[in-house]
């Protein structure tokens, strides 16, 4: 342990050395700063950034400050993602008598839509720490919702000869 000791002041004398000598400095920015964000299907549904005030009040109070969620929830909220995907990709080479093979191949691609909105009312408005004996007399959600979705298959068989090829999709 004794060694130890004198190879760590050691160590540590040669890191104060090369600290003089690069006087270097982290870079620390001067307001705390956060990003949060939501996806849905691979699609950013929400982005929000954390402001100096919620990170204190957060820090402080122990819960986060509602009065902006509610303002857009009263004002309204859409959304809109959109999906599209390769459901199936498949190809199958099939040897015949006459040396030409049989190719049957199938291709899908599958296209999702949605669109969301909504509205949130409540009375009397959500309680704050001021008023917090009110008791909260009406709830009102107003969400539309609209889905679609398109499925496309294309399905094609052919022979290929090498110079020509013919075939029916």
């Amino acid at each position: 342990s004794r060694e130890y000791n004198t190879l760590d002041a050691q160590h540590l004398k040669l890191m104060n050395k090369m600290n003089q000598k690069l006087p270097i400095e982290t870079r620390r920015p001067k307001e705390p700063q956060g990003n949060s964000y939501i996806k849905w299907y691979g699609n950013e549904v929400r982005f929000d950034q954390l402001k100096k005030e919620h990170i204190r009040h957060l820090m402080e109070q122990g819960k986060v400050p509602i009065s902006s969620l509610v303002d857009q929830l009263r004002k309204g909220l859409d959304l809109q993602m959109r999906k599209a995907t390769k459901v199936v990709e498949a190809s199958r080479r099939i040897p015949t008598e006459l040396g030409v093979p049989l190719v049957l191949d199938i291709n899908s691609a599958l296209l999702m839509k949605s669109d969301v909105s909504g509205k949130m009312e409540v009375r009397p408005r959500i309680p704050s720490e001021d008023r917090s004996e009110q008791d909260v007399q009406i709830v009102k959600f107003d969400i539309n919702s609209n889905q679609s979705a398109v499925l496309q298959i294309v399905g094609k068989m052919s022979v290929d000869c090498r110079v020509a090829q013919s075939g029916v999709a």
